[in-house]
């Protein structure tokens, strides 16, 4: 009788087993507290899981978002069109921003958790995701005390499969390790400048005033759920209200604000958070745009 026998190892096991993932552990660990070590940090992803995209930003409690480290591995994100509109106020309908505004405990996530049921037909999507190509995200979340939530995010310009879920997941205690022994020290945490503190109180201000001068409070909370990705039925659940109560909403809005589509109630949120720098803090920002338009 034969003991010859064949044990199936998931690919998985197999890539994260390979001599180049450790060898690339090794060299982060060496480099922790060192500036190249975010690109060290990295250098382990691109050996175990084939991506297109990275980024490690900080989101600060009281501030715009702020990028530590970038790497464009396939040169998808170079158009920047409207990518710029994400620090002048796109960023505040991104479901990671809105995810991590609910204090997440550290860990991976994958963009399909924490999104809207009707995100990837948002026009935040459209616009922010599809327009760079990418198309999935994956992120390691650290909460930073009083300091905000530090985000490595790895794109992809198609989905993740399971076995680089899997990879992801095998490889979250050692990075989350990595990022709290690098990052949770003092001296390395990203100084805030009081032009952007300033900055991101005037635009969380100006998506909660959004069309208040025409629109009534509960049709503004209807307005938001659409900006942030959520169908009318997930819409209901959130505020508490009936499915056709929304969509009665949806219709009011869109008629006050002579509109004809999700798009263009998206367009005219950035145009008119964008138009706000020389509008009063607290006004509403649609009103101080279309005064602009009339002029």
């Amino acid at each position: 009788m034969s003991n010859n026998y064949q044990v199936h190892v998931p690919m998985s096991v197999t890539k994260l087993a390979s001599p180049g993932v450790y060898h690339a552990m090794g060299k982060a660990t060496e480099q922790l507290h060192q500036e190249s070590f975010p690109h060290a940090l990295m250098e382990v992803f691109r050996r175990a899981i084939t991506y297109d995209h990275s980024m490690i930003l900080i989101y600060p409690i009281d501030s715009i978002p702020k990028r530590i480290y970038e790497d464009n591995i396939s040169e998808l994100t170079e158009k920047k069109g409207r990518l710029r509109y994400y620090v002048d106020g796109m960023y505040l309908l991104d479901p990671l921003y809105q995810f991590i505004l609910q204090q997440p405990n550290l860990g991976f996530y994958s963009l399909r958790e924490i999104a809207p049921d009707n995100f990837f037909r948002s026009e935040f999507f459209k616009q922010h995701f599809a327009y760079t190509h990418l198309k999935d995200d994956m992120f390691y979340l650290l909460p930073l005390e009083a300091a905000g939530t530090l985000v490595i995010t790895i794109g992809s310009a198609r989905r993740f499969n399971r076995d680089e879920l899997s990879r992801f997941r095998t490889l979250e205690p050692w990075v989350l390790s990595m990022m709290k022994c690098h990052w949770s020290i003092p001296g390395t945490q990203q100084k805030l400048s009081s032009e952007h503190i300033s900055l991101h109180q005037n635009l969380t201000t100006s998506l909660q005033n959004f069309g208040r001068s025409q629109l009534t409070d509960r049709e503004c909370d209807v307005a938001q759920m659409i900006l942030r990705g959520h169908s009318s039925k997930s819409a209901a659940l959130k505020l508490h209200i009936s499915h056709e109560t929304v969509k009665t909403h949806r219709r009011h809005i869109y008629r006050k604000l002579d509109l004809r589509s999700q798009s263009e109630l998206f367009s005219l949120f950035l145009n008119a958070v964008t138009a706000q720098s020389g509008a009063l803090p607290y006004a509403d920002p649609l009103e101080a745009y279309l005064a602009q338009l009339n002029h």
